[in-house]
């Protein structure tokens, strides 16, 4: 049998050595692979975090872009209201002062109309008097 085998065989410690070689060299190549998916993880978390970040930072944008929108609309409005009232009250005093000139040329004429009149009765009394 070991003519058949080229002269060799094997023993235990032979077979030992080779089952030792043989998980030796699994051993490599499962820390090797659990390196790899570690370095891959820890890529996907950088990945992850930096996504995160831009996210939350572009968020923070559109919040305070909203916020200055909100105040430039709510200034806009306060001009609006102001600009109303102030436009308010110019009308109702310049109402006010027509009315008070309408009252005023009212009482002109009514005073003019009854100093006429008087005049005319006081004509019109000399008339018959003549």
């Amino acid at each position: 049998m070991v003519e058949k085998n080229g002269g060799g065989c094997y023993t235990n410690e032979m077979f030992e050595e080779a089952e030792a070689a043989i998980k030796q060299e699994m051993d490599r190549l499962l820390q090797n692979k659990r390196e790899e998916m570690e370095r891959e993880n820890k890529r996907l978390c950088d990945k992850h975090e930096i996504e995160m970040a831009e996210m939350k930072r572009r968020i923070a944008e559109q919040r305070e872009l909203m916020e200055r929108e909100r105040k430039v609309k709510e200034e806009e409005l306060r001009l609006k209201e102001e600009f109303l009232r102030n436009e308010l009250k110019r009308r109702d005093e310049q109402e006010e002062k027509e009315k008070r000139e309408r009252q005023k040329d009212e009482e002109k004429r009514r005073i003019e109309e009854e100093g006429k009149q008087e005049e005319w009765n006081r004509k019109q009394e000399e008339l018959e008097e003549k």
